[in-house]
């Protein structure tokens, strides 16, 4: 059993791995998709800071007919304390939320960058629980940390 000191130290490596992820997954669909990186939107509008009540989108492009794509980055790492099905109904309601506050020509799409599941079952999993409407890219994090 960990004392208190040794398990606060380790959610802290763990919140850091987590953060060194996420930034990773968005550097990795910044490259892929191009776009403006963590744009907020409140009431349908761009906002050109963050305030209390906007949604931020991790990256968003302009698409050749005309419309925007708001792409939601995410990182999934499947230990045993991860439920994709969970993950799937966080993501819903977050991708839910986001459409309320963004303008109405704005198509949805999520990247995943996944480590512990295979890409194909995760992406499943994620058609299964979102709009049919929104485009998922599922990738598997190959890097190998020494």
């Amino acid at each position: 059993m960990m004392d208190l000191v040794s398990a606060i130290q380790h959610c802290e490596e763990v919140a850091k791995e987590r953060r060194i992820n996420s930034i990773r997954a968005e550097q990795l669909a910044h490259a892929l998709f191009g776009g403006e990186c963590q744009i907020a939107f409140k009431d349908g509008k761009m906002l050109e800071k963050r305030c209390k009540g906007c949604v931020v989108i991790d990256i968003i492009r302009a698409l050749p007919d005309g419309w925007q794509e708001a792409i939601e980055v995410k990182y999934f790492n499947a230990c045993p304390f991860r439920d994709p099905y969970d993950f799937a109904i966080a993501l819903r309601t977050q991708l839910n939320n986001q459409k309320i506050s963004m303008p109405p020509k704005v198509k949805q799409r999520v990247f995943v960058l996944c480590k512990g599941i295979d890409a194909d079952i995760l992406k499943e999993i994620l058609v299964e629980r979102l709009s049919k409407r929104i485009v998922i890219d599922v990738l598997e994090d190959k890097e190998v940390r020494a």
